[in-house]
């Protein structure tokens, strides 16, 4: 059955520059909706009857109806820990899907979904492009409660010309930054409990996504420009060398010295307060995990690279590291500049890094990809709606029957290729969602793919298996995907009035935020 038709307006021809050197090609595509025909196919052993599916989606119960904590419900992943996070490729628990596993990546997920949940993507809003709330209370303001994590930094990011349609603006006259977004978080577990059942201590980096709708994909740059850090003397890209997309490289690079937060960059910023943490919590056992949705996927994963390239995750001084020291280590002030040799690493000289993709986009080549994985040991677990057009991206998107085609003329055309391992979900396997709603924004949406990995069986009809049962209704919160019969609202997650309050005078105003909540200037600490 087919469902999402997008077709290239680009003929294919004419895709390759003429002096077919260079990919600099930029795709214009146009989205549309097959008819989906006939229904989703019914599952077996489900009674989809009004009665029993509106109790389907209700919240679990209570802590005091069940006689325990929402905690005793986690599950000790201490043993196993290492595999969970990649170690060996995930072999083995992902056909059929680990039932740890999969409450790793809902996990990995809802600490990326807080980057939406809490981000200002009003235009009309002063704030807009900004996180609403101060980093001591991010987790409490978005409901994720008892995550034994600590944020410990604010992300922000900057573009160059060349990719301003990632970047949400405000249209007041004294927005809080014209230049700059909040683009995610890091974060550190401190809960000695939570370290415990974890069996070690995790390095949480979260990258948030686009707030637009997936045809940002389609209108992307398609340029492929050297990764840089390439250990290879001499190679250059199309000879052998590393190739990453311009526009994702742009948002992590760029910094501009005039801005009050992008004095320094994305990277820089992460790569500072990686290293802190690192020299701070030095001696324990400790894990680095990067996490992403859509274009956040693409920073994750580029971040990924980074963290391994410059040598910050290895301690031992013949891998590049200084003994177990990252002090000695100096960050490199330019994306080219490698601070370390980098070398085959092993599972004892390198903190592990492992990043969950949630619809990634393809971010660089072939090399790219075997010097990711197999040169620098980076773990990546991407999960992928087969219905969804980003992970096809960038490139142009053919009709699901001519998906192979559709492979080939990219893999010629444009290079790009995915790395790590997939897992592939499909959102008409849930007798949930609606099927007639099964467009581009809706197949893309985050709380989407944790519904659909909560759920995904291998063989068998769809099933959420998690503990507590995964709500439904947070599909809903910021789209319009669950079949009416479950009588969960659209886009329900706002804030109240929109932000207006009425002032003194009997007037909706915008609420003027409190000071705590205001975004801090990166050249100050308070």
């Amino acid at each position: 059955m087919d469902q999402l038709l997008v077709v290239a307006s680009t003929p294919v021809p004419s895709l390759i520059n003429s002096s077919s050197a260079t990919i600099a090609t930029r795709i214009k595509a146009s989205s549309s909706s097959l008819h989906l025909g006939s229904q989703l196919r019914a599952l077996s052993g489900l009674d989809q009857s009004s009665s029993q599916a509106a109790t389907a989606h209700q919240a679990p119960a209570s802590p005091k109806e069940e006689g325990q904590t929402p905690d005793d419900n986690k599950r000790i992943i201490a043993p196993r820990w290492r595999e969970l996070h990649g170690s060996n490729d995930w072999k083995g628990l992902l056909q059929p899907l680990d039932e740890d596993l999969r409450a790793e990546i809902i996990r990995y997920g809802e600490f990326t979904e807080v980057t939406y949940d809490s981000f200002d993507s009003n235009p009309r809003s002063r704030f807009c492009g900004s996180n609403r709330y101060r980093k001591e209370k991010l987790f409490d303001k978005v409901h994720l409660f008892n995550t034994g994590y600590e944020v410990t930094q604010y992300i922000y990011a900057t573009s160059d010309a060349k990719a301003p349609f990632f970047l949400k603006t405000s249209t007041a006259a004294d927005p809080w930054s014209k230049d700059s977004n909040w683009m995610g978080y890091v974060a550190v577990c401190t809960d000695e409990e939570e370290i415990k059942r974890l069996g070690r201590r995790d390095i949480l980096i979260a990258w948030r996504g686009t707030i637009m709708n997936s045809e940002w994909a389609a209108n992307m740059e398609t340029n492929m420009v050297p990764a840089a850090m390439d250990p290879r003397p001499g190679t250059k890209l199309g000879t052998g060398g590393l190739g990453v997309e311009k526009g994702f490289l742009s948002l992590y690079i760029t910094k501009k010295p005039n801005t009050r937060y992008n004095q320094t960059s994305a990277r820089e910023q992460v790569l500072t307060e990686l290293k802190r943490l690192l020299e701070k919590y030095k001696g324990d056992v400790m894990s680095i995990s990067i996490t992403g949705h859509s274009l956040g996927a693409a920073l994750a994963t580029l971040n990924a690279y980074d963290i391994a390239q410059s040598g910050l995750n290895r301690s031992d001084p013949a891998a590049g590291g200084s003994g177990g020291r990252t002090e000695d280590i100096p960050i490199p002030k330019n994306w080219g500049d490698a601070t370390a040799r980098p070398v085959q690493p092993s599972k004892e000289e390198t903190i592990p890094i492992a990043v969950f993709s949630f619809a990634g986009p393809k971010v660089g080549n072939d090399d790219f990809r075997d010097h990711l994985t197999n040169g620098l040991g980076v773990k990546v677990l991407r999960l992928v709606n087969v219905n969804d057009i980003v992970p096809r991206s960038p490139g142009i998107f053919l009709p699901n029957y001519l998906r192979i085609v559709e492979d080939l003329i990219n893999k010629i055309f444009f290079a790009y290729t995915h790395v790590g391992l997939e897992l592939k979900l499909n959102n008409f396997d849930s007798p949930f969602l609606d099927p007639s709603r099964a467009h581009a924004p809706n197949c893309h949406n985050l709380e989407g793919y944790l519904h659909m990995v909560a759920g995904h069986q291998e063989s068998g009809p769809f099933r959420i298996t998690t503990s507590p049962p995964r709500d439904i209704a947070l599909v809903n919160k910021s789209c319009d995907f669950v079949k009416d019969e479950h009588f969960i609202p659209d886009c329900w997650w706002q804030i109240e009035n929109k932000g207006l309050r009425k002032n003194a005078q009997g007037l909706w105003v915008e609420q003027e935020r409190d000071d705590e909540d205001k975004p801090i200037p990166l050249n100050r600490t308070k």
